[in-house]
């Protein structure tokens, strides 16, 4: 009886391995056949265009010489995977290339509902719509449903016109670090525990939490914080033209707004707007005529089939992935992005 039961585990055991090999090695002969075909002087599209609909709700394909606004999704947590600076660049340099080619892009709708995050993705993605903008001389609307603050709100300075769903929150001109620091060295005194930590180098040990903190210790990361606060600022009071630096300073602040306060205040144009009159309004912008026909796209990031099995099997990937649900609310902001505590965190 217990020569059966091991040779049925063995049985068991093998099958696993070899379901397992044969797994790695389809993804290996993709992998090698991707890499061939990469070789035939074709660039490697790292998107797929999506038809959306336009402000009429027509969703049909259209002839490859239609106009198009392309609608870049500023969704979730800035700098985190699929809201980086590199993601949108990706997608603003594909926006020009195959059938995207011959300037078939006459306007960019940015659909915005994010919180913020990081402070150099942030201004890197403002920075880099902005020089497409000026380059292919077309005009960039923003519509906000949800959240546009802090970060969201540093890119959407880029948009000629922000319009936004009444519902939306708005403004947040601030900037801190992602966490707060901690010292416990007086716990550990209670508890007569003792710690030694081992650097080189002048303020390697700076805000050290297991020994007291010495005065004007934290002065390098305040000038830090300040140098990015002071170009968020500058960068509103350019961008909006109702706003200026002392208002936004003294009075405003990171104070979030109603949408239609926020636009009675100029942190945008229009509070009480819907998603169809931004399209239709970016389409009269970028000089496409009310009985021309164009077409929506976003570019979505193609994901085969081995690859997402990959990234979500904690089997496959070897991640295991923890997170703590409160009703509908996730317990982490910064969910799919790791931030070191003195990053500049909008």
């Amino acid at each position: 009886m217990q020569s059966e039961h091991w040779t049925s585990f063995l049985h068991s055991i093998s099958s696993m391995v070899g379901t397992f090999v044969s797994i790695l090695i389809i993804f290996t002969l993709f992998s090698l056949l991707s890499r061939f075909l990469n070789r035939s002087g074709k660039v490697k599209m790292k998107f797929q265009p999506s038809i959306l609909p336009d402000a009429d709700g027509n969703k049909e394909c259209l002839p490859k010489k239609a106009p198009i606004i392309l609608q870049i999704n500023i969704d979730g947590v800035i700098g985190a995977d699929d809201l980086s600076l590199a993601e949108v660049e990706s997608q603003l340099i594909e926006s020009q290339i195959g059938a995207f080619s011959n300037n078939r892009v006459r306007g960019i709708l940015l659909k915005v509902n994010s919180p913020g995050g990081s402070a150099v993705d942030s201004d890197g993605i403002y920075r880099k719509l902005k020089a497409y903008k000026e380059k292919y001389q077309i005009p960039i609307y923003a519509y906000v449903e949800g959240y546009c603050a802090s970060g969201g709100m540093f890119i959407v300075c880029a948009a000629d016109k922000v319009l936004s769903a009444p519902s939306s929150v708005i403004g947040s001109i601030g900037v801190r670090c992602a966490f707060p620091f901690l010292n416990v060295h007086k716990l550990l005194e209670r508890w007569e525990i003792g710690s030694k930590t081992i650097a080189i180098g002048k303020h390697k040990d700076h805000l050290n939490p297991f020994r007291p903190w010495e005065e004007g210790e934290d002065s390098d990361l305040q000038n830090l914080l300040l140098q990015s606060y002071n170009r968020f600022v500058d960068v509103v009071a350019l961008e909006r033209k109702k706003l200026t630096r002392e208002l936004l300073v003294e009075e405003y602040g990171a104070q979030i707004y109603s949408a239609p306060d926020a636009a009675k205040l100029g942190f945008i144009d229009d509070g009480a707007s819907e998603y169809e009159k931004a399209l239709r309004e970016l389409a009269q912008a970028s000089k496409i005529g009310k009985e021309e026909t164009y077409q929506v796209v976003e570019l979505v990031k193609k994901k085969s089939p081995l690859q997402e099995l990959f990234r979500t099997s904690p089997l496959l990937s070897g991640r295991i992935k923890h997170e703590i649900q409160i009703g509908s609310f996730n317990t982490s902001p910064i969910k799919g992005i790791a931030y070191l505590p003195l990053d500049p965190y909008f």
